[in-house]
């Protein structure tokens, strides 16, 4: 069976305390997992997250990058196989280990992924300066997987458009230009495409800006499904 998209929630939080929670209900009945990011712009520097949680289960992360050197921006990327459990809504929880200005949750829902190995290696890059564009390339992605990825930006004056790379879909974004400039953007890819993501952007002034993805890795066929197979063997 194929990786899908089920549903993607999300919330921005401005001159927070560093701790953003969402309602997040993930539809399917097997071989499903939930991908979290949480981004945005710190205070003094871009804080590490320490943690994130669904449903009061702790989620394992695939990348943590902040700077105070160019900016204060910050990334962390997460990930919870939660097969057939954690039905209907649950609360996702990402806490910082400082209050940052701008605070962004994405919360996805996936079905289809292998429980056992859940997903590949993720790539990240970052800090780019003033660069208007990053990509990188996931490694081992299968025909039946999903890329997902998230893009998050530091400018200022107008806020960028953004332009999602071949054969990504722009899944969800938030921005904020109240306090500091700030914008971020998910999307997914087919893993048939190949695995390379990337990001452009125009207009305003770039300061910095991160890129992480991770692959998402297919359930065998029939995975999932133990009492349909026990029922077929009677």
């Amino acid at each position: 069976m194929a990786v899908a998209l089920d549903t993607v929630s999300t919330v921005k939080e401005i001159s927070g305390d560093g701790v953003v929670s969402l309602s997040h209900t993930a539809g399917g009945t097997t071989d499903r997992a939930i991908f979290v990011v949480t981004c945005g712009y710190g205070i003094g520097s871009g804080p590490a997250t320490t943690g994130v949680t669904y449903g009061g289960t702790a989620m394992t992360n695939l990348w943590d990058v902040h700077t105070a050197v160019l900016s204060n921006l910050f990334s962390s990327g997460w990930y919870l196989p939660i097969g057939s459990s954690l039905t209907g809504a649950q609360t996702v929880i990402a806490t910082l280990a400082a209050s940052p200005l701008v605070q962004f949750l994405f919360v996805l829902s996936l079905t289809g992924v292998d429980q056992t190995t859940p997903v590949g290696t993720p790539q990240t890059q970052g800090p780019n300066g003033s660069a208007t564009s990053a990509t990188v390339t996931i490694a081992s992605v299968g025909a039946n997987d999903l890329v997902v990825d998230n893009v998050v930006v530091d400018y200022s004056v107008t806020t960028p458009t953004f332009t999602a790379g071949a054969d990504q879909t722009d899944q969800a974004s938030l921005s904020d230009g109240s306090v500091v400039g700030v914008a971020s953007h998910l999307s997914t890819q087919p893993g048939s495409a190949g695995g390379v993501m990337s990001w452009s952007w125009a207009g305003g002034t770039t300061i910095d800006s991160y890129l992480g993805g991770i692959v998402f890795k297919a359930a065998a066929a029939g995975a999932g499904k133990p009492y349909a197979i026990y029922a077929q063997q009677q």
